[in-house]
């Protein structure tokens, strides 16, 4: 076997493992004790009522007001943002104000093909996209999570670079690759592959650095430590995926192979015939 064929061999060797490489999959869920609810209408950019008759008013943040001029504008983004299905937290300080309107935090659905996750509205209006429809933030004590929680950032580190899929706002998927990730404050469940390698819940208003050991490739199981933390933490909105990707180990080893095969031919057709 040529010199030229031995390392084509290697080179689509390394392709294939590249190619069915798995990413890690970071979705946003509900905090543990949100419990799912219909909204039937919202009234402004920080109340909404629900199908069950409750009037809610979301903590951490004050939207303008409908006779403001970003008023209905704050509605409208809070009508796109969570248009039915949603997960409601109500405030364990404080479950109902003055008005006997329910305290609470909120989480509304998004999907993309079989991906599920969950957006925060307090972080959508506190740090997020709706920053602007947010005439103040508001932190009347006691809250549960008070708004600057939504502010801290977390670092996740694997043991390992991969590619990254983040689901927690409108835009997502964010796709990095890196063997680390800076989070805001939130729920997630972390996949890799059709996994679920960790839940994190990152709500503290100290930012601090978790660490997770990915799966080997090749394993066919989890270990006894990952598997108890899937079956402790799972909850009803985990999605399975499975995402097959060509990531950038995959581009470096087609350049190779196309280089050691350019080199081979011209080394070929620049070789004098020799009569046999």
């Amino acid at each position: 076997m040529g010199w030229a064929t031995s390392a084509g061999v290697i080179l689509a060797v390394l392709l294939a493992a590249s190619l069915y490489a798995a990413s890690v999959i970071v979705v946003e869920v509900p905090d543990d004790d949100a419990k799912p609810v219909v909204i039937r209408n919202v009234i402004d950019g920080d109340t909404v009522e629900l199908s069950d008759g409750r009037r809610v008013r979301l903590v951490g943040y004050d939207a303008y007001e409908l006779s403001e001029p970003l008023g209905r504008l704050a509605r409208d983004e809070l009508r796109r943002l969570c248009p039915g299905e949603a997960y409601l937290d109500v405030d364990d300080y404080e479950p109902h104000d003055r008005y006997g309107r329910t305290l609470g935090y909120m989480w509304c659905r998004r999907s993309v093909g079989n991906v599920v996750w969950h957006i925060s509205v307090q972080k959508h209006f506190i740090v997020g996209e709706g920053r602007v429809y947010a005439r103040r933030f508001l932190h009347i004590p006691p809250d549960e999570h008070p708004y600057n929680i939504w502010m801290t950032r977390h670092v996740v580190r694997f043991d390992r670079i991969a590619e990254i899929l983040i689901y927690n706002d409108t835009r997502s998927p964010h796709k990095i690759y890196s063997d680390s990730v800076v989070l805001t404050s939130g729920v997630y469940e972390v996949y890799y592959g059709d996994r679920l390698v960790a839940r994190l819940r990152l709500m503290s208003h100290t930012p601090n650095t978790t660490t997770i050991n990915l799966p080997t490739a090749n394993a066919n199981a989890l270990t006894e430590t990952q598997q108890a933390t899937a079956t402790l933490t799972a909850t009803g909105t985990a999605t399975t995926v499975a995402v097959e990707y060509v990531h950038l180990i995959a581009y470096v080893v087609i350049a190779a192979a196309v280089a050691v095969l350019a080199v081979y031919y011209l080394t070929r057709r620049d070789r004098p015939a020799v009569r046999r």
